[in-house]
């Protein structure tokens, strides 16, 4: 390949509602991914029933239920396993701190499809970061795909009644596809290659009752070096709302080095947004950027999170956790050794 690849991987065919999909990405020595969009298109044909029912979560984000990427290693001791297995919500809602908006489906807009007899145009992308945007250095977590003998996408399909409560009409999927899109890069042996693997995933909490001190310590894994958390805050009907968090703290060991009420949460958080349209919504989101210079040195490790939480309805918190183990140091590929 030349410096940079960017073409279509693969299309797959929605087929049947709850199916997982497995896609296998080209490994190739020296040749790094630094993204990976995966995109929602075609014609949704829905017809005959009564009801359209009521809209859940994000939308037509309730077509897919999960992205999981796994990966195989070749080599002793180089990071591996499940690198990435996230929902929708975690998907499109952490892109606004990655990339400064929140990107709807293109042909729908933001609100997506009612769930009435029609004809409804898709194409929304998930984009699955590798490379970190904001990092001062993104390529320091590129995926090198050449360590791994296999690193496998699995697309686990939505359906009907997770986009919707109450729809009664038929689904056909028979025109609706999945596109896969490999952002590559080769290693020019420029400075380093990737010094770290990300670790990208997402666990629900729910919340049975108001907690000043609620204490998540096993739902944050002692796996990794934190990078960033995005806590989504969710009511009746996945709905995103601004009624249940308070303050977030968080510590390292004995070590306290973040408490932070909602309020200051949501100033800071206006700083990466840079789309102020209608779009990029921040309601029911508290991000906590760990790393505050951009250098992977500030990840910490063996982080846990006290919060201060209402109990309004029927909530919970989703989390979408970033975490990264370091390269050893005989793998990391660098202008001498290119």
């Amino acid at each position: 390949m030349l410096k940079d690849e960017n073409q279509i991987n693969e299309r797959i065919p929605f087929k049947a509602e709850r199916t997982p999909l497995i896609h296998d990405m080209p490994t190739r020595v020296g040749v790094m991914c630094t993204h990976t969009k995966v995109i929602l298109k075609g014609t949704l044909n829905v017809s005959a029933g009564t009801v359209n029912g009521a809209s859940v979560g994000e939308n037509p984000g309730g077509l897919l239920q999960s992205l999981k990427v796994q990966a195989t290693t070749l080599y002793n001791g180089y990071p591996t396993g499940t690198l990435k297995n996230l929902v929708p919500r975690s998907i499109l809602r952490r892109r606004i701190f990655d990339r400064g908006r929140y990107l709807p489906d293109i042909s729908l807009g933001v609100n997506g499809f009612n769930g009435a007899a029609g004809a409804y145009i898709l194409n929304q992308p998930f984009e699955l970061n590798y490379a970190i945007p904001w990092l001062r250095r993104p390529f320091d977590t590129a995926l090198d795909t050449g360590m791994y003998g296999s690193v496998q996408l699995t697309i686990l399909n939505g359906a009907r009644d997770i986009q919707f409560t109450g729809n009664d009409r038929t689904f056909d999927y028979s025109g609706v596809a999945w596109d896969i899109y490999h952002y590559f890069e080769r290693f020019d042996g420029v400075g380093n290659g990737p010094i770290a693997v990300m670790y990208d995933d997402d666990l629900k909490r729910n919340i049975s009752g108001a907690n000043t001190r609620l204490q998540l310590n096993k739902e944050l894994p002692n796996d990794g070096a934190y990078i960033d958390i995005l806590w989504m805050t969710e009511s009746t009907n996945s709905a995103l709302v601004d009624t249940i968090i308070n303050k977030i703290t968080l510590q390292s060991g004995v070590e306290q080095w973040y408490e932070k009420f909602s309020d200051a949460i949501k100033a800071e958080m206006q700083d990466p947004v840079l789309d102020v349209s209608a779009n990029t919504v921040l309601t029911g989101l508290y991000y906590s950027p760990i790393i505050q210079d951009g250098l992977l040195t500030g990840a910490k490790p063996n982080v846990q999170a006290i919060i201060d939480q209402n109990n309004p309805g029927v909530d919970d918190i989703l989390m979408a956790r970033r975490r990264i183990q370091m390269i050893p140091a005989q793998y990391v590929k660098s202008a001498k050794a290119a």
